[in-house]
């Protein structure tokens, strides 16, 4: 599920739809208060070769009300993704955020976890402190600006940053080894 609109969106849900791939597909759910006509050609500009057997379904809605989140089933999801508004302030953006955190803290079960995108880095604590479900605050401007400085600094790290977080290629998969510990 993805709540909110970005100039990202469409970005987003091609990798959310490559990710999925392996799965046979999946359904990527979208929540936003825009024009439900206006999401819907914006969406279906997507190429079907990048979407694969991923379906988009798009509803119209406030990410503040129980019965809108209800109708993207946020309760049942893997992953609740909140977008940041880049056409408000920071703080106003983050504000936004917060408040769709508490929201969803007062669903009783939510089965996935939330990814909320912020802007400002002081405010992560404060959503994740408020949030009762597994909340991961992400500072895309910072991470993005890290990463860029890395690989600035060592000549062929976008390159391995690239085949370790890309899903196209190899495949990276994690287990526990118990036996291994220490």
């Amino acid at each position: 599920v993805i709540l909110g609109q970005s100039p990202y969106l469409k970005s987003l849900i091609c990798e959310i739809a490559l990710a999925n791939e392996s799965e046979g597909g999946g359904v990527v759910a979208v929540l936003a208060d825009a024009p439900l006509e206006q999401m819907q050609r914006e969406l279906n500009s997507i190429p079907d070769e990048k979407l694969g057997q991923t379906k988009i379904v798009v509803r119209q809605g406030s990410s503040l009300e129980w019965d809108d989140l209800k109708l993207v089933s946020v309760t049942t999801a893997r992953v609740t993704i909140v977008m940041a508004n880049n056409a408000v302030s920071a703080d106003e953006s983050d504000a936004f955020s917060l408040r769709v955190a508490l929201v969803l803290s007062g669903f009783d079960y939510m089965s996935g976890h939330v990814v909320s995108e912020i802007r400002d880095i002081d405010n992560k604590e404060r959503i994740e402190l408020i949030s009762r479900h597994r909340t991961e605050c992400v500072v895309a401007h910072d991470l993005v600006g890290r990463l860029m400085i890395q690989c600035a600094r060592y000549p062929g790290l976008a390159q391995t940053y690239e085949s370790l977080l890309g899903f196209a290629g190899d495949e990276v998969y994690i287990q526990e080894w118990p036996q291994l510990v220490g």
